[in-house]
């Protein structure tokens, strides 16, 4: 398989809507589920301004966008209700091995990612992960942080793959996520 990574452009944006719309939970049947699925839907003005605040990841197969994940500042994320309580509580997570504690000066996000199905399981996950550390690191973060459901095992597995680690529990709408994080 021939994937390339890249930083997303306009004409992607409209590739990356209809991969999330896919893979949104209420879009999909209870055996879809334990696939993995997206907790939370953007519109495309949203995606461009991840895009501008570090980056939205684009995977392609032949020029074909077959994944994408969000990389943005902890300062970006709190706008956003979930992600507000962890922001606000940064400075409690400890992220192994590192001594200092997290702060929004430090802090990234990487989130959400979504795969087209038929490329899950390929690879496609550690592309889009490695092209945005890259970006948080030129930008100078030295932890990145995400969240995924409770109930999505799938993708919790896949990101413990990566170098993250479980750091805590957020719970909103009277649903859990777990809090992972590495450093950068």
């Amino acid at each position: 398989m021939d994937l390339m990574t890249a930083t997303m452009s306009e004409s992607d944006i409209l590739p990356v809507t209809i991969i999330q719309s896919e893979n949104l939970r209420g879009n999909l049947g209870p055996d879809q589920l334990k696939d993995g699925y997206l907790s939370i839907a953007f519109s495309e003005s949203q995606f461009r301004e991840f895009n501008r605040d570090l980056g939205v990841v684009v995977a392609k197969v032949r020029s074909r966008v077959v994944g994408y994940c969000c990389v943005s500042s902890a300062v970006f994320n709190a706008q956003f209700p979930i992600l507000d309580q962890i922001v606000a509580n940064l400075s409690t997570y400890l992220v192994p091995p590192a001594q200092q504690r997290p702060t929004e000066e430090t802090t990234c996000f990487y989130g959400p990612v979504c795969i087209a199905r038929p490329f899950r399981g390929r690879n496609v996950l550690t592309g889009l992960f490695s092209h945005g550390l890259k970006l948080a690191k030129e930008a100078g973060y030295s932890f990145c942080f995400s969240f995924i459901s409770s109930e999505n095992q799938r993708s919790l597995k896949a990101h413990l793959k990566l170098p993250f680690h479980k750091v805590g529990k957020v719970s909103y709408k009277a649903n859990e996520y777990i809090v992972i994080a590495c450093n950068i």
